[in-house]
């Protein structure tokens, strides 16, 4: 798997989850400056540019995604397995 590979996997799954859990993209960005103590949130079009893949979100915010999501690092960035 490339680069460009496993950056959609990840944009896939992070709005796969992020919908699952019946946020928008303004209460995951809000959910995200709680997390991360930032003076202000992550911008929407900055979370739509991840789950675009057009960029990826550093390590860190990666793995507070996984802890508002409540899975692991691993499922949200790794393609399903057994996939229909």
């Amino acid at each position: 798997m490339n680069r460009e590979e496993s950056r959609i996997i990840l944009a896939n799954n992070l709005r796969h989850f992020r919908k699952k859990s019946g946020l928008t993209a303004l209460q995951l960005c809000a959910r995200l400056q709680e997390r991360l103590h930032l003076d202000s949130p992550y911008a929407r079009n900055t979370l739509t540019e991840w789950e675009t893949g057009r960029y990826e979100p550093p390590l860190f915010v990666i793995i507070a995604l996984s802890e508002i999501f409540e899975i692991t690092v691993d499922e949200l960035v790794r393609e399903k397995q057994g996939k229909e």
